[in-house]
């Protein structure tokens, strides 16, 4: 096995959210990452279950890298759940934790110079005065506060390769990666543009609930298309490794992404970005993609983070990247069964309906159609009419996906 090397991504089963684990090096020396945690009840049952088997008989398991894309719950809350599970622990930590990449709402809005984490006095006295939406963009701040609170704690270096506070591409000087060679990484997001974007609403965002203007409050962050500042802060990140890649999302729009890509001369007229594996951005929401970033980024295989929560993994998703992609081969990873992803997904589009009908008593209900709106039934639809995939399910929780690009994990 001299010379073998390894690029491998370990999708787990996070139900709305992302859990994520990246393997790389060789097969002697593997390096792991850590990107991304799921929201409740993820941790534990799915998260700790797989690094216990990694650290085996190890009084330690080593990660060089604790990734958090964004500070919304659903991948964030689980790592909040890790960072309690270890600082718990009497004897020697099961998890030695080297380094930390998170945007926190201090660091890119600059209230944070002094390094002490303090949350607005404005954002922690609007709970429960603004919608159920600004509510939990609040909570996610609070959270990414205690991270930044543990990661102090635990002395973990915190963005500490970047010129700024902020892990982002854009900046002068650049990024300094080298400590994670062999690994090459290209940060593509987020854009210094966008981080002064979401500085200057936030701001705005903080100044109108500290006086008391919660409706303008609102309207301020709901002016972002997809109205969720946070997901303009995912970190975006193209990793290659012995001539394989993988890039890295987050819950990113593929606007910006495209954008990025642009700046960087990795698309243009005439220029295609190929990559071994896609992780689609905010778990295949047809809100964050184009049929363009489809033409402009094309992968061997796709993966699709989402257990039907909020309708996601999305058909229109799958629609744009069916036809934007021809007759090429690839390969559709799902992180859950599809069966369980659109029994999840009719559930969901039931309560919608039942929510538009109670608000508006002269709505009238639309049923859900396995046929018109299901996944699969898509899927056996281009299968039928000839079209040439391949389509992986996790099997049952906490099992997950492992796509070897290299060696295989075999672990």
């Amino acid at each position: 096995m001299s010379g073998a090397k390894l690029l491998s991504l370990e999708v787990l089963p996070a139900k709305k959210g992302d859990c994520l684990l990246l393997h790389y090096g060789t097969p002697a020396s593997r390096k792991l990452w850590i990107i991304d945690g799921g929201p409740s009840d993820v941790y534990r049952p799915v998260l700790r279950q797989r690094l216990d088997a990694l650290r085996g008989s190890q009084a330690s398991l080593e990660v060089e890298l604790l990734m958090v894309s964004h500070h919304d719950d659903d991948h964030i809350k689980g790592i909040l759940d890790l960072c309690l599970d270890l600082d718990s622990q009497t004897g020697a930590r099961p998890y030695r934790i080297h380094r930390l990449w998170h945007n926190s709402f201090q660091n890119l809005i600059d209230l944070d110079p002094q390094g002490d984490g303090t949350v607005p006095a404005a954002v922690t006295a609007a709970f429960g005065a603004v919608s159920a939406h600004e509510q939990a963009m609040l909570a996610s701040v609070e959270q990414g506060h205690k991270l930044g609170a543990y990661a102090r704690k635990f002395g973990w270096a915190v963005n500490s390769a970047f010129a700024t506070k902020v892990a982002s591409f854009g900046q002068a000087p650049p990024p300094d990666l080298s400590a994670f060679a062999p690994l090459e990484i290209t940060m593509i997001g987020p854009m210094q543009s966008e981080v002064d974007a979401l500085r200057k609403v936030y701001r705005a965002y903080l100044e109108k609930l500290a006086k008391g203007q919660q409706a303008e409050a609102e309207a301020a962050l709901a002016a972002y298309k997809d109205k969720s500042p946070a997901n303009l802060s995912s970190i975006v990140a193209l990793l290659k490794h012995g001539g394989k890649s993988i890039l890295l999302t987050g819950d990113a729009r593929g606007d910006t992404v495209l954008k990025a890509l642009r700046e960087l001369d990795l698309i243009g007229p005439g220029k295609v970005l190929k990559v071994d594996v896609l992780k689609l951005p905010h778990h295949g929401s047809d809100r964050n993609v184009e049929p363009d970033f489809f033409e402009a980024i094309q992968a061997d295989h796709y993966v699709f983070c989402g257990d039907g929560s909020h309708g996601n993994p999305e058909r229109e998703t799958l629609q744009m990247l069916f036809a934007a992609r021809g007759d090429a081969g690839f390969t559709l990873h799902f992180n859950y069964r599809l069966k369980a992803i659109d029994a999840k997904r009719a559930s969901e589009w039931a309560k919608e309906e039942t929510r538009k009908q109670q608000a508006d008593p002269a709505y009238r209900i639309k049923r859900w159609s396995k046929a018109r709106q299901g996944l699969a039934p898509f899927l056996d639809k281009q299968r039928q009419s000839g079209r040439t995939f391949t389509l992986v399910e996790a099997s049952q929780p906490p099992q997950g996906l492992v796509i070897d690009l290299l060696q295989p994990l075999g672990a």
